[in-house]
C-alpha cells in the first residue's frame, strides 16, 4: 500500500504533495477510529515515511539545480559534479568576501 502511495506522490509538485499527504493522513485517522495504540503507531510510521519521500525529492531537485550551475559558481571544493573542471583549470573558486565596513 505504501509503495502505491509513494508512486502517486512522486508525480505531484510539492504543494500538491503536502495536500495529498494531509488527505491520506486524515483518511487513515478516520479509518482507524478509536483503536488507538497499534493504529497510532502505524499512522506515525506512514507519516514518517511520506515525509522522508518528500525530503528525498527535495534533495534530488536541489542536486539538479546544483548540476546546472557553472563550475565557476560552485564554491564547494569537494563537489564531485564540478571537480573535473576545477582540476582542469587548476582553480577552485571561492565565495565573494563581504565588503569591509569603513566605520
Amino acid at each position: 500500500m505504501l509503495g502505491e502511495i509513494t508512486k502517486r506522490l512522486d508525480a505531484l509538485d510539492s504543494s500538491s504533495k503536502e495536500r495529498q499527504i494531509s488527505q491520506i493522513v486524515d483518511k487513515c485517522e478516520k479509518t482507524l477510529g478509536s483503536d488507538a495504540n497499534i493504529e497510532k503507531n502505524v499512522l506515525d510510521e506512514i507519516k514518517q515515511q511520506l515525509s522522508s519521500v518528500s525530503l528525498s525529492r527535495q534533495k534530488i531537485e536541489q542536486a539538479k539545480r546544483h548540476e546546472a550551475l557553472s563550475w565557476t559558481a560552485c564554491y564547494d571544493d569537494s563537489c564531485w559534479t564540478h571537480m573535473e573542471d576545477k582540476e582542469g583549470s587548476r582553480w577552485f573558486p571561492r565565495a565573494p568576501s563581504k565588503p569591509k565596513s569603513l566605520f
